[in-house]
């Protein structure tokens, strides 16, 4: 599977919803990141960002999993997707095939 993103709005398996801006390149480590907002906005406008290894991670199910997520997902799975896209806005496909 190639590593993709979009513009558009994202749900966070704990139920919060994130904008994201698209991909950037930290100048540091060189390493891919996502730069999002919280519509939410934690009191600020700040962007954030997020490396784009764990946007695209999965991670284990547990009571604080969203139910909206759940829905989405595998019953039968135990992970889910740590970030699960809500709205079909344009696609980007960025970086290299994951390991």
């Amino acid at each position: 599977m190639a590593i993709v993103t979009m513009e558009g709005i994202w749900m966070h398996y704990k139920g919060g919803l994130y904008t994201v801006i698209g991909i950037s390149r930290c100048d540091d480590t060189n390493e891919l990141v996502v730069v999002y907002r919280s519509p939410q906005s934690y009191g600020d406008r700040l962007l954030r960002h997020r490396p784009l290894h764990e946007w695209d991670e999965r991670v284990p199910k547990t009571a604080e999993t969203s139910p909206a997520v759940l829905a989405l997902s595998d019953p039968k799975a135990d992970v889910v997707p740590r970030f699960t896209r809500v709205t079909n806005e344009r696609f980007t496909e960025v970086g290299q095939q994951p390991r």
